[in-house]
């Protein structure tokens, strides 16, 4: 079988296997599921690259063009908008999946975009829960980190341009969190260290719909 392979012959694999293993034919239709998913990513893998590869360097080439369309008042081609819609969910994506903490200016120009171009999200769940895991994570080392002012005006922004593109993320149990961070606050069992964190905190416990 090893010599029918390396020389490419299905016919001849297909026959060898038929005489060692029986007429019965095995596809990815009897497969499980958890089984077909796996070979069809390790199948679809290297493709799948090269295609996001492709697709942002035509982004990126006719970006200028893209927003000179835009700024003229001229409809963007069907094409461009896909690639466009492609890209900047791989960039949301990536923007909320990033360990350290990304510099926000990425995500008001990934919201400019989509907001000037009006391009829909090829997947906007993926993007409502990587955001949404993202929040909670940054929410508990507030818990942990009294000090972090920063954090908590990263967290608002974030969530102001989130809804500004109409892409509210799963925040249930970042509402939990900030609840039990701030309970103290609303016990008088402490207060804010100046009114620069009071208003940094109010402003979050809005957007997260917390009472402070």
């Amino acid at each position: 079988m090893a010599d029918a392979f390396r020389k490419a012959n299905l016919g001849e694999v297909i026959g060898i296997q038929q005489e060692h293993f029986g007429p019965h034919k095995f596809t990815l239709a009897t497969l499980f599921a958890d089984e077909k998913i796996k070979i069809i990513r390790a199948i679809t893998a290297n493709s799948l690259l090269l295609a996001e590869a492709n697709f942002r360097n035509v982004f990126n080439d006719n970006y200028q063009l893209m927003t000179g369309l835009q700024e003229a008042g001229l409809p963007l081609p069907d094409t461009w908008r896909n690639i466009a819609s492609y890209v900047l969910n791989d960039d949301l994506l990536h923007f909320f999946r990033n360990g350290q903490t990304p510099n926000i200016q990425a995500l008001h120009r990934v919201a400019g975009d989509l907001k000037n171009w009006k391009v829909k999200l090829a997947d906007e769940d993926a993007v409502r829960h990587a955001a949404g895991q993202r929040i909670h994570r940054e929410i508990k080392l507030i818990e942990q980190e009294s000090s972090s002012l920063a954090r908590v005006q990263w967290l608002a922004e974030v969530l102001e341009i989130m809804r500004e593109i109409h892409l509210v993320p799963d925040i249930w149990r970042s509402q939990n969190i900030f609840y039990l961070v701030t309970k103290g606050h609303r016990k008088e069992l402490w207060d804010f260290w100046n009114d620069d964190w009071k208003a940094v905190f109010e402003r979050l416990a809005g957007l997260l719909k917390v009472r402070l």
